[in-house]
């Protein structure tokens, strides 16, 4: 089993305009929603090449609602602290001649639900330990990124 954990996930929304003036109504003649975040775009890789994994992270308001259910709809199981306040974050690509990007922030993350999802990824690490380190290749979770924000993938199997 392969276990994602996506902190700052979000919501690609992008468009296609026909044109780009600034300070004018511009009209797009395709749009397309993604889901994503590193975590969950490994995990959707992983579903197309049927290997069992679980998306953990954290989500917010009606946009994590939407994240989800499209992660259901592929076939990703899924594992998201629940934020009181706040909604997952939008990114708004214009893809022209040139992509143009504006990504949102997300939401403020209590200390509590941090501690929460910490407390889920031991829960798996538990249950998922192999009996000696060498039993499955138990190397923990990896952040090489910075900041608290940054993916971190960790791959937790165990051998019967």
């Amino acid at each position: 089993m392969i276990y994602t954990v996506t902190l700052n996930p979000a919501i690609d929304y992008v468009m296609y305009p026909l044109s780009l003036d600034m300070g004018f109504t511009n009209r797009s003649k395709q749009e397309e929603i993604h889901v994503g975040g590193n975590g969950i775009n490994i995990c959707c890789l992983l579903n197309e090449l049927d290997t069992p994994n679980v998306a953990l992270g954290i989500a917010a308001g009606f946009t994590g609602d939407y994240l989800i259910k499209r992660l259901q709809e592929k076939g990703v199981s899924c594992n998201f602290v629940r934020l009181d306040k706040g909604n997952t974050r939008i990114n708004v690509k214009l893809n022209g001649i040139v992509m143009t990007m504006v990504n949102g922030m997300g939401p403020k993350i209590p200390q509590s639900k941090v501690d929460e999802l910490l407390a889920r990824i031991e829960a798996v690490t538990r249950r998922t330990r192999p009996a000696r380190p060498d039993d499955g290749g138990w190397p923990g979770p990896s952040c090489p990124g910075p900041g608290p924000a940054g993916p971190c993938v960790g791959r937790w199997t165990h051998s019967r």
